[in-house]
């Protein structure tokens, strides 16, 4: 049986970040987080809170669609349907 997860998608901030003309360190800064923190959240070692999501939509126009993607997973191994 197919159980549906979701992951952050880190990728998606990077870009939007490049395209803004900042770095993850300024975005750290607005945020008021650590940069090692930014950084597990963009590399996915760790979930952002939720609130995260919010301050990114309003700051980089991502919306949660553009922040999420369908990871499914069957006992063990991962397939991953980022719609990249």
């Amino acid at each position: 049986m197919w159980k549906k997860r979701y992951a952050f998608n880190g990728t998606a901030v990077k870009v939007a970040v490049l395209k803004e003309g900042l770095n993850l360190q300024e975005l750290a800064e607005d945020f008021g987080v650590p940069y090692s923190t930014l950084l597990r959240w963009v590399n996915g070692r760790s979930v952002p809170p939720i609130h995260f999501a919010f301050y990114l939509e309003n700051r980089l126009g991502l919306s949660l669609k553009d922040l999420v993607y369908e990871v499914s997973q069957v006992g063990n191994s991962a397939k991953t349907g980022c719609r990249n």
